[in-house]
């Protein structure tokens, strides 16, 4: 039995309150004979600082468990039941003179066994074949009336199988609001992601915070265990009422996860195996395929004096047997895609281990960089290794976008449509407008495109401003089309404003020009101003979107806000956004901020006043995208170069 164990340890920081995770396998072999030892501790003081009663705890625990006399004697229950009686002793000199509060959860693991004992709250539950069992509330283990709350509670002990998986931890406020999510989590998804999950929501909320530990119990090379899930009787809890009895530790029985009580811990025995007599060794030999491939090429020495059929069928078998898999391994070793698919895996894999300490730390953008550039290894190398490390971390990259399971809806097809080609769409659902690359406007209707008018430019921008659409060709031309009456006027600017960025809010348009400068151009629809509005940094911005307030996406991942030509704050996305990204936000209230990333194939929904990653969804589903726009209702419209119009509601 292997156990793998994960410690889980985030803490909020508060006041006075301490957290402590210990994994210990072992150091040498007869410390690894008797397991593994954890525990999971909280404790919280008053005015004097008791934090090294924590590490005291784990050191008191760590000796006594793999003392010299257990290490002697190999009893694994006995080295624990010790290893309870000192914490015990100790635990009642600390309560007579201080003042705190402690939760304190130990267990050990040795071969196919499990112990465990708590002080005060804790909790430990056990994922089997898909099925969650609460361990300590699985049997009438206490009588928690009487149960003295300085002292260990009663032994438990039992049966592990391979494929099982253990989460001990430390049952505060802020984890059982989330029980059960993460209870889903933890039976379903592998440790790996569990354990990103958990750091994913120490990272979000300030108030959480997780002390624990998960295992995941490997292959069983020992005898077989029956599967049985209940439980037996508990025995006497280990307290002393003097100390002559704290000499003999008072545990009589042990809870069995598995098998029945009078199951037999003896190993069968062996019988010796019967003494071979060459004589009695029987020369003839079972017929086998390999002896028949082998009997044929043993005659290749007779070849010249066979027969045609006989001939035919030795070569035939030559060919099968060595020659064509000769050949591919050749083929394979020469063109390097032996070698260059485990070179794939290997630097993956290193830079996915890098991003799962990085998710550890909390650093999401180091995370996500790393994730990236690890599936970048692996891209266009396909065998089952690369495959499986590859779904890996795009389920980790999944977890850390937060991205949610909402699939692009179809719903529009070309139809009588199908020779016109749209580069652009923007728009309410119902009726959303596509535009060419010439600058021709239809409105999308079931089935077909009606042209309603021609922006007669190349129309490189076409943004939404009320009842208006307006398109800019990033020269000197402006275009504004009126819905109300199907109208398109043309404006054409004194000079360039040498800009590449534009949005539009209550008939004005605002542009970031090559040098930093942000251009205001006022009442568009009439008589047209133009004033310099704000001055940005060194930043090179990719898109903007105002609601009143102005927010810039610049390429180092962050958003700038502004408000009347002054910066007031950014946010960080955590991620470096791809040259053609774009930022969204609805210009009626919404509290939301979306970032399209075409290079990650996700939206991402930010909190304007947490500033947050919300969530994030994916639109790889909907083929080969050419344009995407989030609209008034904060729907996200895609349209694919397939002509086909996809919808995602948010």
């Amino acid at each position: 039995m292997k156990p793998v164990a994960k410690e889980l340890l985030f803490e909020n920081g508060a006041p006075n309150a301490h957290y402590d995770v210990l994994v210990y396998d072992g150091n040498g072999s007869q410390e690894k004979n008797l397991g593994s030892l954890y525990t999971i501790s909280y404790l919280k003081h008053g005015d004097e600082d008791l934090g090294y009663i924590m590490s005291l705890i784990s050191s008191v625990a760590k000796r006594e468990y793999y003392s010299k006399q257990s290490l002697i004697e190999q009893n694994p229950k006995q080295a624990f039941e010790n290893t309870l009686r000192k914490l015990n002793e100790i635990l009642d000199d600390f309560y007579e003179n201080r003042d705190f509060e402690l939760d304190l959860g130990l267990l050990a693991i040795s071969g196919g066994s499990i112990f465990i004992s708590h002080l005060g709250k804790f909790k430990i539950a056990l994922a089997r074949q898909d099925e969650y069992i609460d361990i300590l509330n699985s049997v009438a283990l206490f009588d928690k009336s009487s149960e003295d709350a300085r002292k260990f509670s009663n032994v438990m002990s039992g049966k592990l199988v391979s494929g099982d998986k253990l989460v001990a931890y430390h049952p505060n406020r802020s984890v059982t609001l989330r029980e059960k999510i993460l209870k889903d989590i933890f039976v379903n998804e592998s440790q790996d992601v569990f354990h990103d999950k958990i750091a994913q929501l120490a990272s979000n909320v300030n108030t959480f915070s997780y002390c624990g530990i998960h295992i995941a119990i490997g292959e069983i090379k020992e005898i077989p265990i029956t599967k049985n899930h209940k439980f037996s009787d508990v025995g006497q809890a280990i307290t002393a009422a003097s100390p002559a009895e704290q000499e003999t530790v008072a545990v009589s029985a042990t809870k069995q996860f598995l098998g029945d009580k009078n199951f037999s811990r003896e190993r069968p025995k062996i019988q010796p195996p019967p003494r071979i007599i060459p004589a009695e060794v029987s020369i003839s030999h079972k017929r086998t395929v390999l002896r028949d491939i082998g009997g044929y090429l043993a005659d290749l020495k007779n070849i010249g004096r066979m027969g045609r059929k006989k001939k035919t069928i030795l070569l035939a078998v030559l060919a099968v047997v060595v020659i064509i898999p000769l050949g591919i391994v050749v083929y394979m070793i020469s063109s390097g895609s032996m070698g260059k698919a485990s070179v794939a895996f290997k630097n993956a894999a290193d830079k996915y281990r890098l991003a799962q300490l990085a998710l550890s730390k909390s650093d999401f953008r180091g995370a996500r960089d790393l994730l990236g550039a690890a599936l970048s290894d692996v891209s266009g190398v396909r065998n089952s290794k690369t495959d499986k490390i590859a779904n890996e971390i795009t389920g980790t990259m999944d977890f850390v976008d937060k991205t949610t399971d909402v699939k692009p809806e179809l719903i529009y097809e070309p139809g009588t449509s199908q020779g016109i080609t749209v580069s652009k769409i923007i728009g309410d659902d119902n009726s959303p407008y596509a535009a060419n690359q010439q600058g021709v406007l239809y409105v999308v209707t079931p089935g077909n495109l009606v042209q309603v008018g021609n922006f007669a430019m190349d129309a490189k921008h076409v943004i939404e401003m009320g009842k208006y659409l307006v398109a800019f060709d990033e020269n000197k031309n402006i275009s504004v089309f009126s819905g109300e009456s199907q109208k398109i006027n043309l404006i054409t600017l004194r000079e360039s404003p040498q800009a590449k960025v534009m949005t539009a809010y209550e008939g004005n348009l605002y542009m970031v020009t090559t040098t930093g400068k942000i251009l205001k151009y006022a009442n568009v629809v009439g008589d047209i101003k133009k004033s310099d509005w704000g001055v940005l940094g060194s930043e090179n911005v990719l898109s903007m979107a105002i609601d009143g307030n102005l927010y810039l996406l610049a390429d180092n991942g962050k958003i700038i806000t502004m408000y009347k030509g002054k910066r007031t704050g950014e946010i960080d996305l955590q991620f470096n956004p791809s040259p053609d990204s774009k930022i969204f936000t609805p210009a009626n209230g919404s509290t939301s901020l979306f970032v399209y990333d075409p290079v990650k194939k996700k939206v991402y929904t930010f909190d304007k006043t947490s500033k947050m990653l919300v969530s994030s969804y994916k639109i790889d589903e909907a083929a080969e995208v050419s344009d995407l726009y989030v609209n008034a209702k904060e729907n996200i419209l895609i349209l694919t170069k397939d002509g086909k119009i996809w919808r995602i509601g948010t």
